[in-house]
């Protein structure tokens, strides 16, 4: 398994919390992933968990071409993203699930779910999720 962790506080935690894993950790970032991109494998199952709603809109765009070349035939993808709130020391920015959705479908992805939930630590956040196919 690879898994992606660019700020180093959370690299480190990542590393502390899963050691008896066997995970290859790359550090890295999108919207390129070229150390992935390197690799020149594609996966199973692609996750960007809370990651979406740091790229500004022209790094969406270029993020959708990048994480398509990485999902495998039949894998699946998985984006998490958050709405709302606000952190001093992070940048936000919004996410058109509407249209990363149809980005990823032009690239040959079919949504198998999508959803917006309240934030279990009762912020004024809502994340929001999807999951797509990449067709054969």
């Amino acid at each position: 398994m690879d898994a992606v962790e660019p700020p180093p506080t959370m690299l480190a935690g990542a590393k502390r919390l899963h050691a008896a894993r066997q995970i290859t950790w790359i550090d890295d970032s999108l919207p390129g992933l070229r150390q992935v991109r390197d690799l020149d494998r594609t996966y199973d199952l692609v996750l960007a968990s809370v990651v979406w709603m740091h790229l500004s809109a022209g790094e969406q765009r270029r993020a959708v071409e990048t994480v398509s070349c990485l999902v495998a035939r039949e894998g699946i993808l998985n984006i998490t993203s958050r709405r709302g709130g606000s952190e001093v020391d992070r940048d936000f920015h919004p996410v058109d699930i509407e249209a990363t959705v149809d980005a990823f479908a032009a690239k040959g992805f079919n949504l198998l779910d999508k959803s917006a939930d309240r934030d279990l630590l009762g912020r004024e956040v809502v994340w929001q999720k999807f999951t797509m196919r990449q067709r054969t």
